[in-house]
């Protein structure tokens, strides 16, 4: 799980927008007082990502955590990009084997892709289906005070 500090922006309709701080990965590098990416990183500006919520008291300004579950974003990301391509190859395998011309197995390739990507949204609802990959957390800004929402 990795956790990220942020502010509530404003609620509505069981989403709330959170503003997180983006953490650069010169952070922990002992070289980054030296570095040219490290002072092009610093200047990142904060990100607000509009986050489902159960928990409905959220007032703008108030701090929380957005906890992403790691696991559960790569498969997620396994099935968005790896569905997609594999089609797209059995397709276009199909169409070598097919020794069709080459316009009509680029085509094959690409209707393989757009089939793939299809299947990729269906795929990834049924997988997102009763799963959380982020929440937001109460914060009480004190180690060890977090209240699960």
């Amino acid at each position: 799980m990795a956790e990220t500090r942020g502010i509530v922006e404003g609620y509505r309709d069981g989403r709330c927008a959170v503003r997180c701080e983006r953490k650069s990965a010169c952070s922990g590098c002992p070289e980054s007082a030296s570095c040219r990416n490290a002072s092009l990183a610093e200047g990142s500006r904060p990100q607000v990502v509009l986050i489902r919520t159960d928990i409905t008291d959220l007032k703008p300004g108030e701090e929380v955590l957005v906890v992403s579950d790691e696991r559960l974003i790569t498969a997620a990301s396994i099935i968005d990009y790896a569905v997609p391509l594999v089609t797209a190859i059995v397709f276009l395998a199909a169409a070598l084997f097919l020794r069709l011309s080459d316009p009509v197995t680029a085509l094959a390739a690409g209707i393989g892709l757009v089939l793939g990507f299809f299947l990729s949204g269906i795929a990834g609802r049924r997988f997102a289906r009763g799963r959380k990959l982020i929440e937001i957390r109460r914060y009480g800004g004190c180690p060890g005070e977090r209240e699960v929402g």
